[in-house]
């Protein structure tokens, strides 16, 4: 029999970081990089900064879905047909659009 090509491990667990069980799943937590996850729970948002030794930062957001920029400390948010873009080495808001129509493909 052949060699397994890839070996999995478990290099980090969720939910000893804090994040509840049923924000773990697809939709609410996202990685889109080697650098963040971003995790939506009912009252606030949990990202998790991979490059800096998994240091944990919850904000006082809510959202249908969120997701980080692969290369820069851009925070994309979604909520109904709300769409927002936060840079958070500055701290401040980017952009705000209200869509005509609910946001279908998110990525």
């Amino acid at each position: 029999m052949a060699a397994v090509p890839m070996i999995f491990s478990e290099a980090l667990n969720l939910q000893s970081m804090g994040v509840p069980e049923t924000s773990i799943k697809h939709g609410l937590t996202t990685m889109e990089s080697d650098k963040w996850i971003v995790s939506v729970e009912p009252s606030q948002l949990t990202m998790i900064d991979l490059q800096n030794g998994a240091q944990v930062t919850r904000r006082p957001m809510q959202a249908e879905a969120a997701c980080m920029n692969p290369t820069s400390n851009i925070l994309a948010l979604r909520s109904g047909t709300t769409l927002q873009i936060f840079n958070l080495d500055a701290k401040q808001k980017l952009k705000s659009h209200v869509m005509p129509e609910p946001l279908v493909f998110w990525k």
